[in-house]
């Protein structure tokens, strides 16, 4: 059974227009468990600390502006819209691309174990680095 992550006082969630869900973690110290889902309406901004050895699914854009320990986690940017990552240069450990759409990669992607592409397009505005294995049964990568 996936447990609920709960987020403290320390990170803003903002509601925008009654639809989105931003999460803003200005310095906090976020930490995924293992077997914890942690799900996204929209985007996340860091300017703390993410840990991650769970999965977070992602349905907006990614803005990492300080430290994310990429851990045994994987990242799932499900959006059928265009979603832009910018990572700051660092590791994920695992990338799931997924709902169809443009996924534009602003820094060079580093992955640490996979990228499983299901349905979407990678597109890095820099040159993927090299990972252990690339998996696709739909999407393109680009």
């Amino acid at each position: 059974m996936r447990k609920i992550l709960q987020v403290g006082i320390a990170l803003i969630v903002c509601m925008e227009y009654g639809h989105s869900q931003i999460l803003v973690n200005e310095g906090a110290t976020i930490s995924i468990t293992e077997n914890t889902d942690f799900s996204m309406g929209d985007s996340v901004i860091n300017r703390g600390t993410i840990t991650n050895n769970g999965t977070i699914y992602l349905s907006g854009s990614w803005l990492n502006e300080a430290t994310y320990n990429s851990g045994s986690g994987n990242i799932v940017v499900n959006s059928s819209q265009p979603q832009t990552i910018n990572h700051n240069n660092q590791y994920f450990n695992s990338l799931t691309i997924t709902g169809g759409g443009d996924k534009f990669f602003e820094e060079d992607i580093h992955i640490n174990s996979s990228v499983f592409l299901d349905n979407g397009r990678l597109i890095s505005l820099n040159e993927p680095e090299a990972c252990k294995s690339i998996r696709r049964s739909h999407g393109k990568l680009q």
